[in-house]
């Protein structure tokens, strides 16, 4: 990337206790010629974000950086939108409780100025990331690890522990990201980091919504109120992006999204893979959804060929 590109949807937080006050000069200008613009700023850490990614400011110094969204799928981009505060930790709740979208909220700890806690959307499938790097209580939280590398506060290094992991599990999700010295807060999870401490908290678990006194009786019911909940997160998502490629294998996941974005007023593509694996040819029964939104289906073969196995690593 050129160096005084923007990076679109981008944030970095600094975390910076007893930093030196120009070394912080040299890591703001390093962010803002990345176009990385200050939005708040407390005696413990400030927060920059691009101008594409949303960035609501909240009472006592906490901001939401990304997309949120009401229940009913109404965007949340005033104050006015959100619940009262009555404390950093009720506030959180509400927004875990009563909002949905792709967003990390970033607030101090309660009841000390000292510290910081920041939390991710639950949702598995949002773009904006949340990886960091905390130790001795100072450090980053960021959506891209360029920007720690722009600054100086990072050199990529990758993580061979982290390899052997994945090799073998590599169904099993880890905050380890492959760069050495990095780890990525999880959806539905805060980091709180308090007297040079780091603490992981699960805010958000899909076991609560399955208790006796939840759980819907009515099949038909919980049938409604799933598809009510799909229908109205596909059409804003459309409605926000404009431009949608669906990724359509032929089966029930990417089908469901196909049928909930005919009618939408984003403009459409509808593509699918195959390989020379017998078997793995899904085009028609993907062709079956393009049919139904009106759109060709644009197929590719995937070949054994096309996988990058060689890559430059970097000296240590």
């Amino acid at each position: 990337r050129h160096q005084d590109c923007v990076l679109a949807r981008s944030y970095f937080v600094l975390v910076h206790a007893n930093r030196e006050a120009d070394e912080r000069t040299i890591i703001e200008a390093a962010l803002s010629t990345a176009g990385m613009r200050q939005r708040i700023a407390t005696p413990f850490f400030t927060v920059f974000a691009s101008d594409q990614i949303g960035a609501l400011i909240l009472p006592g110094h906490g901001i939401i950086l990304g997309d949120l969204y009401r229940r009913d799928g109404h965007p949340a981009t005033r104050t006015s939108d959100l619940p009262t505060p009555t404390s950093a930790g009720a506030f959180r709740t509400q927004i875990l409780t009563h909002y949905w979208g792709d967003y990390v909220l970033v607030q101090p700890t309660e009841g000390d100025s000292s510290g910081i806690r920041a939390t991710r959307s639950p949702s598995p499938a949002c773009d904006l990331q949340c990886v960091y790097s905390l130790i001795g209580g100072r450090g980053f939280l960021t959506s891209d690890i360029t920007l720690a590398e722009r600054a100086n506060l990072y050199r990529r290094r990758v993580d061979f522990q982290h390899l052997a992991h994945r090799l073998a599990y590599p169904g099993l999700k880890s905050d380890s990201t492959g760069l050495a010295g990095i780890r990525e807060l999880l959806p539905g999870c805060s980091i709180e980091l308090r007297n040079k401490t780091v603490h992981i908290e699960r805010d958000w678990n899909p076991w609560d919504f399955v208790g006796d006194q939840i759980r819907d009786s009515d099949q038909n019911e919980a049938a409604s109120a799933v598809r009510s909940s799909i229908e109205t997160v596909i059409r804003v998502w459309a409605s926000e992006d404009k431009s949608i490629l669906l990724e359509s294998s032929g089966g029930l996941d990417s089908s469901i999204v196909g049928a909930c974005l005919k009618g939408t007023p984003a403009r459409l593509t509808c593509a699918t893979l195959t390989t020379s694996v017998p078997g793995a040819d899904e085009r028609e029964y993907a062709s079956l959804v393009a049919d139904g939104l009106g759109v060709d289906l644009l197929a590719s073969e995937l070949t054994y060929g096309d996988a990058k196995l060689q890559f430059p690593i970097a000296p240590e």
